[in-house]
């Protein structure tokens, strides 16, 4: 089913990508240059802006910052498990993040903006219980959704049992971890398990992981958001093993 998008930077990010663009919807009035070149990469793919009010554009998508620009694309592409497993383990494995219900959308996009950044293979989630990839989370995103593997599975635990099988170490990201991110030598296959924003990672969860681990805090908040979480544990992956 076709999916309504807006923000300038993901709307270009569909675009480039070759997601698929249906539509664009652009704010009368506004000559800017931004909103003026967005409108001519979609004429050279054969798509016609057009010129909407601003009431227009909330009406098309609530409650979301759209700057001036909505766009209509084809659904987007999750992958299977199989899949997912396949492309992230090819030569060097990068690291897949796997969110244990994590209800934001805000913080699904940014997650899978700072996985895409750093080189992770890949994001998976739940289908219940969890935030689904909404136009908020796309904006978010800020385009990382159209370029990052996304896998979208029913029961974490079977997945968890399904990835060991595949020889992927599981690491579930806690604040009484037995060892810091720094002392961990982040290679190989490994999968990084981050839970929701008000209870962590869930206790079956937490039981199927090889090993619970920890960001050093230095400050007296004893916690971080996990968007924050994930991008500080993907950099230090992306520090170790950058040449």
């Amino acid at each position: 089913m076709a999916q309504l998008i807006g923000g300038r930077r993901a709307v270009r990010e569909a675009l480039l990508s070759g997601v698929g663009v249906i539509e664009l919807h652009i704010l009368s009035g506004r000559s800017e240059g931004e909103l003026t070149e967005l409108a001519g990469i979609a004429s050279q793919q054969g798509i016609e802006a057009t010129s909407v009010s601003k009431s227009e554009l909330e009406r098309l998508l609530p409650g979301v910052n759209h700057q001036g620009v909505v766009a209509l694309i084809e659904p987007l592409r999750l992958l299977d498990l199989d899949e997912l497993i396949e492309l992230a383990g090819q030569d060097r494995p990068k690291p897949l993040v796997m969110l244990d219900g994590v209800q934001d959308p805000h913080n699904l996009g940014a997650v899978i903006r700072s996985a895409e950044a750093l080189g992770a293979g890949g994001v998976i989630w739940r289908d219940r219980r969890a935030v689904q990839l909404t136009p908020a989370a796309i904006k978010a995103s800020a385009g990382g959704a159209f370029r990052l593997p996304l896998c979208v599975v029913t029961n974490l635990d079977q997945t968890i049992r399904t990835l060991k099988k595949e020889g992927w170490w599981i690491y579930g990201l806690d604040a009484f971890g037995d060892q810091t991110i720094w002392e961990l030598k982040l290679e190989g296959k490994l999968v990084l398990v981050l839970g929701s924003e008000g209870r962590g990672v869930s206790q079956l969860v937490r039981d199927r992981c090889d090993s619970l681990i920890r960001i050093p805090l230095l400050g007296s908040i004893a916690s971080l958001n996990v968007s924050v979480s994930a991008g500080i544990v993907l950099a230090e992956w992306a520090r170790q093993n950058t040449p």
